[in-house]
């Protein structure tokens, strides 16, 4: 189905014109929250409902391999589309969704290819930029540094600071670090010991420490469009059980038990 919404803006990246690729993805991040009506200071609530009122597409789904964190596809018809790995931490999924966005606004005419591209290397320029704007898109350097001057000011920077500020900000603490970092708000030498302290207080790197809760995004994903004209498909019985379970990322039992949820749902709304 055709989307009726407009595509985010496309904010082109030319290599013969843009000598700071860095520089120019951070912008592209600034221009983005002004527009969302985000400001340069605040954390975002929801990004994954931001997004989906925005017309982005996005499927959250599950796969084994946690080092496959994102996919995105464009298209004329369809608009912008995100696809994140439900299996990898909220926090990840948050930034992979950020990541696969800034592609989508400043690589858009990459997305022209006929078939399906396998991905870039991490230290590629695209990935870099991308990574730069999912960092300034979710953390900006401006409501950083405030929370950090009036929260921890001159004080010992500690795990319970990390903590504060990568839940205040919804990211994940690795990211945290690494911007409290680059933004010279600490030392190398505080950001190692601060990651070896967080690396042992978890089980492993796939888990988040102090890890934010799933209930804002669940809470979405129920209201969101793509699970709504799933629920008219299922009800209506406009498309096969088999095929649904697959969009849903479901096996077959499990969808049939979901869709008896959703009947009854609407048996008792009409009763």
């Amino acid at each position: 189905m055709q989307d009726a919404l407009l595509p985010a803006p496309e904010y082109s990246y030319f290599p013969e014109v843009h000598s700071r690729p860095q520089q120019f993805a951070s912008q592209v991040a600034a221009s983005e929250r002004e527009r969302l009506g985000l400001g340069q200071r605040d954390p975002i609530e929801n990004i994954f409902k931001l997004l989906d009122e925005q017309g982005v597409r996005i499927f959250r789904q599950g796969m084994p391999n946690h080092e496959v964190y994102g996919l995105s596809a464009f298209s004329p018809r369809y608009g912008l589309c995100v696809f994140v790995n439900q299996a990898n931490t909220l926090e990840r999924q948050t930034f992979s969704l950020a990541h696969e966005y800034g592609h989508l606004l400043m690589h858009r005419s990459f997305y022209q290819a006929r078939k399906p591209f396998a991905g870039l290397d991490k230290n590629h320029e695209m990935e870099e930029m991308a990574q730069t704007f999912a960092a300034n898109l979710l953390v900006p350097e401006l409501g950083l540094r405030e929370v950090f001057m009036r929260d921890v000011g001159e004080n010992t920077i500690g795990i319970e600071d990390i903590v504060f500020l990568k839940r205040y900000f919804r990211v994940s603490v690795d990211m945290m670090l690494r911007r409290l970092k680059d933004l010279r708000l600490i030392s190398q030498a505080d950001y190692n010991h601060l990651l070896e302290e967080v690396n042992k207080r978890r089980v492993d790197e796939t888990k988040e420490l102090a890890p934010m809760s799933s209930e804002p995004v669940e809470a979405w994903e129920e209201l969101s469009r793509f699970w709504h004209l799933a629920r008219k498909a299922a009800l209506d019985e406009l498309v096969s059980l088999g095929k649904l379970a697959q969009w849903l990322g479901l096996n077959v039992v499990e969808m049939r038990k979901k869709i008896q949820e959703w009947q009854k749902e609407v048996s008792f709304a009409q009763a």
